[in-house]
């Protein structure tokens, strides 16, 4: 899952203040020294220079819990690169500053009202290309489609005429695309052409939200339409491709897609087995409690984080006049919905074999979650549990102390953990044998 990691931002709109007149040089220097503060973490130095209306958009509880603790997992401030860039945006001026952080490089984004006092702040990370690769085995292009909607997506395949077993993978929460981009690292891509190299075509594709953002929900936020519809319509794809066994699909779960593939799996009917990659097994809000708890402990100073501690509690007790509210950035509605789906209880009631694999170093779906997959079918015949003590939530490697800012460090999922899947797959038997 991945709330309440990575990554910055909140803007205070650019709206009209009353012109005052102060000289472009003084505008320029206050939109420096914001940037100064802010890239410094003097939240409280940065706030008293807002006008009302920011302070109303952007209160500094927030202004600290999100661009101050994101600046932060972005490692040390190094330099900025240049001079401020100025725009000028009605009668507030814009002021552009590329700041050079250990782990990344951000636009820090400056508003500034005639008065000289700061409408808007936003600090937005340049997107990291991954390294160019070229496929070590042959991928097709294809489209699932959903009603009206379609995602493109591509199967890897392995040499040879198959017909192949085969695996879906099914996103974890946010708009992705079919490799799971984050920062350099392409897991899913790692995956695809790891498992086809051992004899496994992969299906993969973007993720609905990616594509159509909100006009993916033909009404309220909801989990059939965000996961649940596209993930079925893509096994049946795959059902009728000409060089995959049809009785040999396994739908491959991360994240979030790993706490509703047993639901999937049931709604299908046809899998030969169903593999969750660092799947929630506890209820969703001790999960986002329990990530909100250890961003507070690498992140001390952040009060703010206290205050979103507060919030996410409010979790494990949504009442009715609480659904329409957000708690973190999502409908408390949807978060029911979420919790609603507990994984561990409905793989157990699946008579399909199950691979449950888990990230010891995992600090956002913990060993506490691999504990409860394990209590309810580690007795199972047809299950594997196995959890990797040097891997995170991406299946990454590392060391030392977990945090959000590894995952801006180039990586690749390892050999062993796609030799695990692959001989895994291989070795399952068709559906109804």
């Amino acid at each position: 899952m991945k709330t309440a990691f990575l990554i910055l931002c909140s803007v205070a709109t650019l709206s009209a203040q009353p012109a005052a007149g102060q000289k472009p040089e003084v505008r320029m220097a206050t939109a420096k020294a914001s940037a100064e503060d802010l890239v410094h973490g003097r939240i409280p130095q940065l706030f008293a220079r807002f006008n009302d209306g920011a302070k109303q958009r952007l209160p500094e509880t927030v202004l600290s819990g999100t661009i101050g603790m994101g600046l932060k997992q972005l490692g040390a401030f190094k330099a900025f690169q240049g001079e401020a860039t100025r725009q000028n945006s009605g009668i507030n001026d814009l002021y552009l500053h590329v700041a050079e952080f250990e782990n990344g490089i951000v636009d820090v984004s400056i508003v500034v009202d005639p008065d000289g006092k700061i409408a808007g702040v936003s600090a937005r990370p340049r997107p990291v290309k991954p390294p160019v690769a070229t496929s070590p085995v042959k991928e097709e292009e294809v489209v699932i489609k959903t009603g009206e909607l379609e995602m493109p997506g591509a199967i890897s395949w392995p040499v040879g005429a198959g017909p192949f077993p085969a695996v879906v993978i099914v996103h974890g929460s946010g708009p992705q695309d079919r490799d799971n981009t984050l920062g350099p690292n392409t897991i899913y891509r790692d995956l695809a052409w790891g498992l086809a190299q051992q004899g496994v075509a992969v299906l993969r594709y973007d993720k609905r939200t990616k594509k159509y953002g909100a006009k993916s929900f033909a009404g309220k936020v909801n989990l059939k339409d965000e996961v649940i519809d596209d993930a079925l319509n893509a096994v049946a794809l795959l059902r009728t491709t000409a060089k995959v066994n049809p009785n040999r699909i396994v739908l491959a779960g991360h994240s979030l897609g790993g706490q509703l593939a047993p639901y999937i799996a049931g709604k299908d009917g046809k899998l030969a087995g169903i593999l969750i990659l660092a799947g929630p097994g506890r209820p969703v809000a001790d999960v986002v409690i329990d990530q909100t708890k250890y961003m507070i402990k690498l992140n001390p100073d952040v009060k703010a984080l206290e205050t979103q501690l507060a919030e996410v509690q409010k979790l494990k007790n949504i009442t009715p006049d609480m659904e329409d509210k957000r708690t973190l950035g999502a409908p408390n509605f949807y978060w029911k919905e979420l919790d609603s789906f507990r994984a561990p209880e409905s793989a157990k009631k699946l008579a399909l074999p199950i691979m449950v694999l888990q990230g010891e170093r995992d600090y956002q779906v913990t060993m506490e979650d691999f504990a409860a997959w394990k209590a309810a079918i580690g007795e199972k015949p047809t299950a594997v549990l196995k959890s990797y003590p040097k891997l995170n939530h991406l299946f990454l490697e590392g060391s030392g102390t977990p945090s959000p800012a590894e995952y801006m460090k180039l990586g690749h999922v390892p050999e062993y953990v796609i030799s695990d899947i692959s001989k895994w797959v291989n070795g399952l038997p068709a559906h109804g044998r």
